[in-house]
C-alpha cells in the first residue's frame, strides 16, 4: 500500500471517503454479508489501475461457503468499477444514493419534457450522457469491501508538508550534461524553494487533489497572509475540517471545496468574518442546507454550485449579502424556481444559469398551472406594490446552453429584467445550427429589447452597435419578422419597442403597396456616397452616388464597389459613416444585409483596400 494513504487501523465511519486498489468511494454502510460478495482486485476493468503503487497484488483466495463477514458497502465514484447497486441476491443491504439521486433528477426532466409540444424538446431535453453509463453498467455502482482493505486519505499537515516543504539535502538545482541532454539550471530555485517553505509568505494555498480528510496537526505551519484557499478533489466528508481550516486562515476570502462529498449531519453554521467566495461544485450537497450553513457569513458575495443535479431552487433569504450565483450544469427547468430565487435576494445582481433545461416551462409548484414568465413574476412579486420592481437589482444573466426557443420568453425576460447591462443567451434553434446571419440578427434584436445591455454574448455593445440594431429592429417591422412580431409588444408596456426606437431614430418609411402587393421594407431603396479612400490606384477617382435595396448584403455592395472603382473583390473592405459619427465603423461580415449595419439615406460607405490595412 501507498504510504501516502495508510491502511486504516480504526473504525471507518459510514459518509467516510476512502480509496482501494486507487479507486475512490464513499461508505454508505457497514455490517454483516456473504463473505464471498466481497470486492476482488480481479472485479475490477482491465483499464482501472490495479493499486496506489501500480503493482499487481495476489488476490484473496475466493470464498466457498455461505460465511458471513463484516464488511463495509461502498459506492464507488467510479461506477465502473463497482459489481452491485447495494442488493445482492435479492437481499437489500444500503441504498446507492448518488446514483438514485441521478436516477431521480433524470426521471423528473423526463416526465416533464415527455408531454412537451416541441417533438424535438422531447427527444433532447431530457437526454443525459450519465444515463448511457447507467445503463451499460446496469447500476453497478457499489461493492462489498473488507475494512483492512481500504486506505484513508492523508492529513492536512502531511498534505502542506509534500507541496511546499522541501526534505532536498543536496539543493540541487541544476541537471547535468549527457548524451541527447542538454545542461539546464532552473535559475532561482533555491530562493523560491526556501520562500515558500515558509508557509507565512504564501498568499494562496492550493492543496488539490491531494487526498486529504482530516487536518492533523497542523500547530508548526502558520497561514496568516492567505486569502486563497483551494482544496477541490480531496476526500473531506466532515464539516468540522473545513470549520477548523477556516480557524487557521484568518484573511482568507475565497474557499474552493469543489469535488469533496461532504456530509451534512448538524446545524452548527460556518463562520468566518473574511469569506466573500465559497466554491462547492460537484458536492452534492443539499442547496437548502448549504444555505442554512453559510447564514452566518455576513460577507460572502460569490456562491458557485455547479454540477450538483440540483432540479428545484431554494430562496435565497439566509444570504442576504449574496452578489453573485453559479448554478451552471445542474437540471433545473422550471423558469418559477428561478425568478423566486431572484426575488429572495435583493442584493444578487449575477446569476449564472448555463447548461441546464430552461425552455418555455414555467409552472406554479403549489398548483401545477403552467404560467408565462411574466405572469410569474406577478405572482412571485405580489407582496409588493410594483411586482416587478423585485426583480430590478440583476443585472447579469448567463444562460447559454439551454432549450429556450420561444421569441415570447425573451420578451417576458426584457420586461421582467430591464435593467441587464450583461447578457448571454443564444436561442436553440431545436433542429438545425444558427446560421451567420441568423446570430446576426438575433443579435441586433436582443440589443434592441434590452435598452440597457452593455455585453451581449461576451462582445461589448457600443454605442453605434446600439444605433445600427435599433434601426435594424426598426426595419423588421413590415418585414413580416417572426422575431419582430414576438418581441415588439408586451403586455406590460406602455408602447411598443418600435414606438420606443422611432422617437430615437425617426420612423421608417414604408414603400407604397403595387397593384396590391406587399412590398418589403428591404426593398425600399436608398441614396448611398461611395467614397474612395486611401487605394493609390483608385482614390483619386471621384465619389459615386448610387441607390441601392435596403436588403443589399455587404458583399453585393463590395461587389458594385469593384465595378465602379475596378478593384479586386477579396481586397475590399468597406467602411461606413453616417456623418454624425466621430470614427466609422467596418462592414465585417459579408453575409449581412446593409440595414444590420443601420445604413440609411446619405451614408457615406468608403471603400479601403486590404492590402493596405494589413
Amino acid at each position: 500500500m501507498s504510504d501516502e494513504s495508510p491502511t486504516t487501523t480504526g473504525p471507518v465511519r459510514v459518509g467516510q471517503r476512502v480509496i482501494l486498489g486507487g479507486n475512490i468511494a464513499t461508505v454508505r454502510w457497514r455490517g454483516l454479508a456473504p463473505a464471498k460478495h466481497c470486492w476482488k482486485p480481479s472485479d475490477r476493468r482491465s483499464f482501472h489501475c490495479v493499486v496506489a503503487n501500480g503493482e499487481p497484488e495476489d488476490a484473496p483466495p475466493e470464498e466457498t461457503e455461505e460465511e458471513q463477514a463484516e464488511l463495509l458497502g461502498v459506492e464507488w465514484d467510479n461506477w465502473r468499477v463497482g459489481t452491485h447497486n447495494g442488493t445482492v441476491d435479492g437481499v437489500f443491504y444500503f441504498e446507492p444514493e448518488r446514483m438514485r439521486r441521478c436516477e431521480k433528477v433524470m426521471q423528473a426532466v423526463q416526465h416533464v419534457y415527455s408531454g412537451h409540444d416541441e417533438p424535438w424538446l422531447r427527444e433532447n431535453a431530457a437526454a443525459y450522457a450519465l444515463r448511457t453509463t447507467i445503463d451499460n453498467f446496469e447500476n453497478r455502482s457499489c461493492s462489498f469491501v473488507r475494512e483492512c482493505d481500504v486506505q484513508l486519505g492523508v492529513p492536512m499537515e502531511r498534505a502542506v508538508h509534500n507541496r511546499y516543504i522541501t526534505d532536498d539535502p543536496t539543493g540541487e538545482s541544476s541537471s547535468p550534461h549527457g548524451k541527447g541532454r542538454i545542461g539546464h539550471e532552473f535559475v532561482g530555485r533555491d530562493e523560491a524553494l526556501e520562500f515558500f517553505s515558509h508557509t507565512a509568505n504564501l498568499l494562496m494555498l492550493g492543496l488539490q487533489d491531494c487526498r486529504i480528510d482530516r487536518l492533523g496537526d497542523c500547530t508548526r505551519y502558520a497561514f496568516p497572509r492567505v486569502r486563497e484557499a483551494h482544496l477541490p478533489n480531496n476526500l473531506i466528508s466532515d464539516w468540522d475540517v473545513v470549520r477548523g481550516l477556516l480557524a487557521m486562515l484568518p484573511r482568507v476570502d475565497t474557499l474552493d471545496l469543489s469535488g469533496n462529498m461532504l456530509v451534512f449531519n448538524d446545524e452548527k453554521p460556518l463562520e468566518s468574518s473574511t469569506l466573500a467566495t465559497v466554491v462547492l461544485n460537484n458536492t452534492m450537497l443539499d442547496f437548502g442546507n448549504v444555505a442554512r450553513l453559510l447564514s452566518t457569513v455576513k460577507g460572502l458575495k460569490s456562491l458557485s454550485l455547479c454540477r450538483n443535479m440540483y432540479v428545484e431552487l431554494p430562496t435565497l433569504e439566509p444570504l442576504q449579502s449574496l452578489r453573485s450565483l453559479d448554478l451552471t450544469e445542474n437540471s433545473v427547468w422550471n423558469w418559477f424556481y428561478v425568478l423566486r430565487l431572484v426575488k429572495s435576494a435583493p442584493t444578487l445582481t449575477r446569476l449564472i444559469i448555463t447548461k441546464n433545461r430552461l425552455s418555455n416551462l414555467c409552472v406554479d409548484p403549489e398548483t401545477g398551472s403552467p404560467l408565462s414568465l411574466y405572469r410569474a413574476a406577478l405572482l412571485i412579486g405580489k407582496d409588493r406594490p410594483e411586482p416587478l420592481k423585485a426583480f430590478a437589482a440583476l443585472d447579469e444573466l448567463h444562460m447559454e446552453e439551454n432549450y429556450v426557443h420561444d421569441w415570447q420568453v425573451v420578451s417576458d425576460l426584457a420586461v421582467v429584467f430591464p435593467r441587464l447591462r450583461v447578457l448571454r443567451l443564444r436561442l436553440c434553434l431545436l433542429h438545425k445550427e444558427a446560421t451567420q446571419a441568423e446570430e446576426s440578427v438575433h443579435r441586433q434584436v436582443l440589443i434592441a429589447i434590452f435598452p440597457e445591455l452593455k455585453v451581449l454574448n461576451g462582445t461589448e455593445v457600443t454605442k453605434y452597435d446600439r444605433i445600427n440594431a435599433e434601426r435594424y429592429y426598426l426595419s423588421l417591422e413590415h418585414a413580416n419578422s417572426t422575431p419582430f412580431k414576438s418581441t415588439n409588444t408586451h403586455e406590460a408596456l406602455d408602447e411598443p419597442h418600435s414606438s420606443r426606437l422611432e422617437e430615437i431614430h425617426g420612423k421608417r418609411d414604408v414603400p407604397p403597396p403595387k397593384e396590391g402587393v406587399f412590398v418589403s421594407p428591404g426593398l425600399r431603396m436608398i441614396t448611398v456616397k461611395l467614397v474612395p479612400d486611401g487605394d493609390s490606384d483608385s482614390y483619386l477617382k471621384p465619389v459615386v452616388t448610387r441607390s441601392i435595396p435596403l436588403c443589399t448584403t455587404v458583399l453585393e455592395l463590395k461587389v458594385i464597389c469593384c465595378e465602379v472603382y475596378g478593384l479586386t473583390l477579396s481586397d475590399v473592405v468597406l467602411i461606413y459613416n453616417s456623418g454624425d459619427m466621430p470614427i466609422s465603423e467596418r462592414m465585417d461580415n459579408d453575409e449581412a444585409e446593409i440595414q444590420y449595419y443601420g445604413v440609411d439615406d446619405g451614408y457615406s460607405i468608403r471603400i479601403q483596400s486590404r492590402r493596405l490595412n494589413r
